[in-house]
């Protein structure tokens, strides 16, 4: 079991952000790059508090994972199996991959990934501004620019790998899906690579109400066709692949003018209140991949106050 402990502060937003990303968290604290999956792709569970320090809704506010199964373990390992093979099968070694794009990366849900594979509706850790003593949070993450000019953001940094799926036609494009592990819907999509659902899909294990014929692999499933021989997509392979975490995902200077940044204890801010409104006030949970949902999952329901602010605390770091 690999030991790891840090405790940051998130604030849940009026506009719905929920999703936290412990992994990415982490690494913006310690700017040192933490994972969701070790290097041959078998995925990490994190053991971790989560203490409303002020919470405005009475009914307080649930704390979602993914469960810790098996399922969710193999459909993880085989989703980063297929996508090395793609890379090797396009010529495309890991040592040509950005250092910090060299292990899969998903997000909770739909609800969590934007299209282009950036972050969307997440939650960052905060810290507090050095500008006042009276506990005032800002972001860890200071934005920073690229060499040639270019923004990178937390959203940007937080970035989820994207997965070329070879089209049934070899005349038609592919699809490029950024991976996600549940779904928003069970309809079939062409938007995202749903982890969990396709694995299961693609699995040709007989259930006892089942029959022979039942067990066949359809040649439309997603993680199906990730493992295919067809190679007319090898550009576009490469250039997700060039494209996947081709930024630093921390910010390496401290702005000394705006934060303290990732050398201020987040815990220690001064003059949070004490949580009243719900009789449970810290609830520990084992989080698959390090992903965590605070609020209803779709966003559908009643939205959470701005000044919701919660104190997550990684206790460790170990290998489902």
């Amino acid at each position: 079991m690999s030991q790891e402990q840090n405790t940051f502060l998130v604030r849940v937003k009026n506009v719905g952000d929920r999703f936290v990303d412990l992994a990415q968290c982490l690494t913006v604290c310690s700017q040192k790059q933490m994972h969701q999956v070790n290097s041959k792709g078998k995925p990490y569970c994190y053991s971790v508090s989560v203490r409303a320090l002020t919470l405005a809704a009475s009914s307080g506010i649930p704390v979602l994972t993914l469960p810790n199964t098996w399922v969710v373990k193999n459909s993880v390992t085989k989703t980063s199996a297929g996508w090395k093979k793609q890379m090797r099968d396009a010529g495309f070694k890991q040592k040509d991959l950005s250092p910090y794009a060299r292990r899969l990366r998903v997000a909770f849900t739909d609800y969590a990934a934007h299209a282009s594979g950036s972050a969307v509706s997440y939650l960052e850790p905060q810290t507090q501004m050095s500008s006042t003593t009276d506990g005032d949070l800002s972001p860890v993450f200071t934005t920073y620019e690229t060499d040639a000019g270019d923004a990178v953001t937390y959203a940007v940094a937080s970035e989820y790998t994207t997965l070329v799926i070879p089209a049934t036609d070899e005349d038609d494009e592919p699809m490029e899906l950024p991976a996600v592990m549940l779904s928003s819907s069970t309809s079939a999509t062409s938007s995202y690579f749903r982890v969990i659902g396709q694995y299961l899909r693609s699995r040709s294990v007989m259930r006892e109400d089942q029959q022979p014929s039942d067990s066949s692999l359809s040649p439309d499933n997603f993680m199906v066709r990730l493992f295919s021989g067809a190679q007319p997509e090898t550009d576009e392979i490469i250039t997700e692949a060039q494209d996947f975490q081709d930024v630093r995902p921390y910010t390496m200077e401290i702005d000394n003018s705006e934060n303290f940044g990732p050398e201020f204890q987040t815990a220690t801010s001064l003059n949070i209140d004490a949580l009243s409104a719900t009789t449970h006030d810290t609830v520990t949970v084992e989080a698959p991949l390090g992903l965590l949902c605070l609020g209803d999952i779709d966003g559908s329901g009643t939205t959470t106050a701005e000044a919701d602010l919660f104190e997550i605390t990684v206790h460790a770091i170990y290998e489902m």
